[in-house]
């Protein structure tokens, strides 16, 4: 794989595929969305890489899917668990289970 060094791709990107470093961010005008903009011959130079080396893009097919495991929506929701229950209850001990018959809400009074 090749992508950006930029925004959320490290995090899946790194080790196992090349990253390209940005040379300028642009911003969509109507989201203010920031777009990175690459050398396109760093683009070309990151594929060929690849096409040239078999054993490089074996071992990142191989790390790809270790961090594509991790990249799973159980694990995920997991870590996000954990992350709002160390704040919830941060001396531990967060209860399995919560009673939510005694809250009332209306969605439309919203």
């Amino acid at each position: 794989m090749v992508t950006t060094d930029y925004s959320a791709h490290p995090e899946w990107a790194r080790g196992c595929g090349e990253l390209i470093k940005p040379i300028a961010l642009e911003a969509e005008p109507l989201t203010n969305i920031r777009r990175a903009i690459i050398d396109v011959d760093d683009y070309v130079d990151a594929l060929l890489k690849l096409l040239d080396d078999k054993e490089l893009r074996k071992s990142y097919g191989e790390k790809g899917i270790e961090v594509a495991k991790g990249m799973d929506w159980s694990v995920i929701c997991k870590q996000w668990e954990d992350a709002i229950d160390s704040v919830l209850y941060p001396e531990g001990g967060a209860p399995d289970k919560v009673d939510l018959s005694g809250i009332n809400y209306n969605l439309e009074a919203m």
